[in-house]
C-alpha cells in the first residue's frame, strides 16, 4: 500500500532531505519569528511506519512546485513477528517509546546510572513534549523545574535561583537570547550557567548566543548523554570556585589560582565592603549583610554557598577570627578581650571558644607563639580578589564597640 501526501508550497531544501526525519530537527522554514514545528511529528511518523516494516521518503515534486511524502506499507501480516501482533489480551497502555527504543534507537534514551543530587535544573521550552521529555530524563539526576516560555522562565529564575538553566532559543515573546541577556546582566543571577538548545545551526547564530555569555550550546537533535555531561561539567566548574573566599585556598602555591566571573567578583566586592565597614559592629549578621547588599537572606545564602562553600554567617565569623589573629600578632598593646570587642564579639569567652576551635590554641597561646610557628600560620581575612590584604582596602583597625 502506498500513501502519498503532496503540497504546492515552495518545496524542500535538497540538503535537508536526509535530516528532516531526525528528532528535533527544524529546517530553514522554521527559522522565522514563528516556528512551524519542533521536529517531532516527522520523526513520530517514521517510527510508526518502521513498526509496520514500511518506508517513508520525502521528495520535491517534478510536475509542479511543492513537496511529496510517500509512505509504503506491506499488506497483510505475514511479515510481522508474533510479538508485533495485537491480540485481545494486549496491554491497552503499551507505550510507543517502549516499543520503539530497542528497534530504532530513536525512542527515550536509556538513563545513565547516576545518583540523584539536589542540584536544581530549570528547563525552558515552549514545546510541551520536549519539556516533558527533558524533565522526565533529567529528573533521574537533578531536581527539575520547567517553564513554558522565556517570561515564566525568568520569573522562576529570580524566585528559585536554579543551579543551571537549559533553554530553547526560538520561543514566542522573550526568546532564549533575550532570557540569556537578562540572566547575565542581573547581579543576582549572572552566576547561573545557561545552556541553549536550538536548531539554528548557522555559525552566526551560535556566535550570537556565545557572545551573550551562553555557557553551552547544543544543536537539535542532541543526545541526552551529551546534555547530561555538559550539565555535570558546568555544575562541577561552579563547585571548583567554592573555597575561593572561604580560606581553604590560603596556602600559597598549594592550590592553583581560580578566576571568578566578573559577576561573582563584583558581588564579593560589595560583600567585603559591607563586612569591612561593620567588622567591629556586633550587630553585623546575615540579615544586616543581606539588607546592605540588596538581596533576600535566602538569595544571599545560596550565592555565598555557591561562591565560598559556606553559609554567610560562617563567612562573617571566619573573617572576624582571622582579623583577630592578625591583631593578636601585630597589636601587643591590646588585651584578648579588647581584640574580641574590636572584631565584633560581645563575649570574650565565646570568642576564645571559637578561636580555639578555628586555630587549635587559645588566643593567648596564639599571640605568644612565634610568627609562623602555629599550625597553618596566620590566616588574615581574604579580599574579594582572593588575596590576603588584611584590611581588604581599609588600613584602619576596626573600632572597638563601646
Amino acid at each position: 500500500m502506498e500513501i502519498s501526501v503532496s503540497d504546492t508550497g515552495k518545496g524542500l531544501n535538497e540538503k535537508e532531505l536526509e535530516k528532516i526525519f531526525e528528532r528535533f530537527y527544524q529546517g530553514d522554514a522554521n527559522s522565522g519569528a514563528t516556528p512551524l514545528g519542533f521536529g517531532i511529528g516527522l520523526n513520530l511518523c517514521q517510527l510508526l511506519v518502521r513498526l509496520h516494516h514500511g518506508t517513508i521518503v520525502a521528495e520535491n515534486r517534478k510536475d509542479t512546485r511543492g513537496s511529496r511524502f510517500v509512505v509504503c506499507l506491506p499488506l497483510g501480516n505475514a511479515h510481522l513477528r508474533d510479538e508485533e501482533m495485537v491480540t485481545d489480551q494486549a496491554d491497552a497502555g503499551i507505550s510507543l517509546h517502549g516499543c520503539v527504543a530497542g528497534e530504532t534507537g530513536m525512542g527515550t534514551e536509556e538513563k545513565p546510572e547516576r545518583s540523584r543530587t539536589n542540584y536544581r535544573v530549570l528547563v525552558i521550552d515552549d514545546d510541551e513534549e520536549l519539556r516533558h521529555f527533558l524533565q522526565e530524563n533529567l529528573s533521574a539526576c537533578y531536581q527539575v523545574d520547567v517553564a513554558s516560555d522565556g517570561e515564566e522562565g525568568w520569573r522562576k529564575t529570580l524566585s528559585g535561583l536554579p543551579d543551571i538553566i537549559v533553554s530553547d532559543v526560538l520561543m514566542p515573546g522573550m526568546d532564549g537570547i533575550q532570557l540569556l541577556k537578562e540572566v547575565k546582566k542581573n547581579p543576582h543571577t549572572n552566576h547561573i550557567p545557561v545552556v541553549l538548545l536550538t536548531s539554528q545551526t548557522e555559525f552566526s547564530c551560535r556566535i550570537k548566543g556565545l557572545a551573550q555569555g551562553a555557557d553551552g550550546y547544543l544543536e537539535k537533535p542532541f543526545r541526552l548523554e551529551e546534555l547530561n555531561v555538559l550539565i555535570g561539567n558546568l555544575i562541577g566548574n561552579r563547585l571548583l570556585l567554592r573555597g575561593k573566599f572561604s580560606g581553604r585556598q590560603s596556602q600559597k602555591g598549594a592550590v592553583a589560582s581560580v578566576e571568578l566571573p566578573d559577576g561573582d567578583k563584583a558581588l564579593m566586592d560589595r560583600i567585603m565592603k559591607v563586612v569591612n565597614e561593620n567588622l567591629g559592629n556586633s550587630d553585623l549578621n546575615v540579615e544586616l549583610l543581606a539588607r546592605e547588599i540588596g538581596m533576600s537572606r535566602t538569595q544571599l545564602h545560596r550565592r555565598m554557598k555557591d561562591m565560598t562553600g559556606m553559609a554567610a554567617g560562617d563567612f562573617i565569623r571566619n573573617l572576624r577570627l582571622r582579623q583577630a589573629a592578625r591583631l593578636l600578632k601585630t597589636v601587643r598593646s591590646l588585651t584578648v578581650t579588647e581584640i574580641a570587642y574590636a572584631v565584633g564579639f560581645t563575649s570574650q569567652s565565646h570568642f576564645s571558644t571559637l578561636f580555639k576551635k578555628q586555630y587549635g590554641v587559645t588566643p593567648t597561646e596564639y599571640a605568644e607563639a612565634p610568627s609562623g610557628g602555629m599550625a597553618g600560620g596566620i590566616h588574615p581575612p581574604l579580599c574579594s580578589d582572593g588575596g590576603t590584604d588584611l584590611s581588604c582596602g581599609s588600613s584602619e583597625m576596626p573600632s572597638r564597640k563601646e
